[in-house]
């Protein structure tokens, strides 16, 4: 009953109430270097790093090279999140950088009953997300705009959904050293198909935030979030580099209010994650705790192609 129940909150599998939004598992961010730092990253496209995944957070990023992404989350009641992806710098001649990527979500077998609660077998909760990513410098090399467009499929039991979002992001280096802003919104498309019949909403987001590289070795981000039927949220992170390999991150958000329940929730809020920068790859993880549903711990792994 807790992972029907957790289900149909996080993931709005409730096919009998249209109109709310639907495909909330796009919020999930399946990036363990920003979800560390509490996905606060959404001015980090000049720094050229990435693990293959950055497109997720904002669409408007720069690359040297090329890199694959494999990323893997086990999230709360036994939902399981991967992801692969690909990324390359001037991918075609109007485009600086730009990629794909596919990102799934699998419930897990749930029981099913009849309506006097018999068991009658089980069933699952899948999503999938197919994104093409892109990105352009413009304004004499200082301001990056970029997209993604997503093709998403949805599956309930025998029932499925499709539907088409986009994401559109900005991020502009300013005149002060190392300080760089960036804004996002995303999801913005519709439902073609639903569970029922009834087309929802899709999850509609609101993104502003800044990114600063204070010294060499710390580097702190602020961001805002608007999700389109709630209040704004607070975002905020810091990465220090402990040496020259490794890397340890914090955040904390806002939004870890709602899932604080009684006092041994204190943590639900911030995230805590490390990256570890080997060659040929790297490797990013973080931890985020969510009070009394559990945990959700983060692996993302980059490997470059070529320079």
């Amino acid at each position: 009953m807790i992972q029907i129940l957790l289900l149909c909150f996080f993931l709005n599998t409730n096919v009998t109430n249209a109109g709310v939004n639907g495909y909330l598992f796009l919020r999930i961010n399946p990036d363990a270097y920003s979800s560390a730092m509490a996905n606060s990253g959404l001015g980090k496209g000049f720094t050229k790093e990435s693990n293959g995944f950055n497109f997720t957070i904002n669409p408007a990023y720069l690359l040297t090279g090329s890199k694959i992404g494999i990323t893997y989350l086990n999230y709360i009641a036994g939902v399981q999140i991967g992801g692969v992806s690909y990324i390359q710098s001037k991918p075609l001649p109007f485009l600086t950088s730009g990629g794909l990527g596919v990102i799934y979500l699998n419930s897990g077998s749930i029981k099913k009953t009849d309506e006097y609660g018999r068991e009658i077998g089980s069933f699952a909760v899948s999503y999938i997300n197919f994104a093409l990513s892109g990105s352009y410098e413009v304004l004499y090399e200082k301001l990056l705009v970029g997209a993604n467009i997503k093709f998403l499929v949805g599956a309930i039991d025998s029932f499925s959904s499709l539907g088409f979002a986009g994401d559109l992001g900005f991020c502009y280096q300013t005149p002060v050293k190392g300080l760089n802003l960036g804004a996002v919104v995303k999801n913005l498309g519709l439902e073609v198909k639903s569970f029922n019949g009834n087309n929802d909403r899709l999850p509609l987001d609101l993104g502003a935030g800044l990114d600063y590289q204070i010294l060499r070795n710390i580097h702190i981000a602020l961001g805002l979030h608007k999700p389109i039927e709630s209040s704004i949220q607070v975002n905020c992170g810091g990465e220090f580099l402990i040496q020259q390999y490794l890397r340890f991150r914090i955040g904390y958000n806002t939004r870890g209010e709602f899932y604080r329940q009684n006092s041994s929730d204190i943590l639900a809020g911030l995230s805590f994650g490390f990256g570890i920068r080997l060659a040929p790859g790297a490797l990013d993880y973080s931890f985020i705790p969510m009070g009394s549903l559990g945990y959700i711990h983060n692996l993302t792994f980059s490997l470059p192609l070529k320079k």
